[in-house]
């Protein structure tokens, strides 16, 4: 491993990812290279054997994270009367404002 491997834990990389959840963007705000990235979580697989669990779990809170802000962003615009916000917001939120597809044999 790195020689930053002392100062980057599990921990640091993890919660990174809650943050940020994506390897790129993990790696960039950690100043380390995808290769380290990887090589550091084969080592880290060796005393955690579910780390890819963990990893997984990470990178779904940090998608949850920014659709949860994405979506506040959208009702702020719709507040606003914003009509490109308000279109958006019935027709993937609403029933009645979906688009229906027909297929026909």
């Amino acid at each position: 491993m790195s020689k930053l491997n002392k100062t980057i834990t599990k921990e640091i990389i993890i919660e990174t990812l809650k943050d940020q959840f994506t390897v790129k963007a993990t790696c960039k705000k950690l100043n380390i290279s995808r290769q380290t990235f990887y090589r550091w979580i084969d080592q880290f697989k060796i005393e955690n054997p579910s780390i890819d669990n963990e990893i997984d779990d990470a990178v779904k809170a940090g998608v949850q994270n920014i659709n949860d802000i994405a979506e506040n962003k959208l009702v702020e615009k719709v507040h606003k009367g914003d009509m490109n916000a308000i279109k958006f917001w019935l027709k993937n939120r609403h029933d009645a404002y979906k688009q229906a597809y027909i297929i026909q044999k």
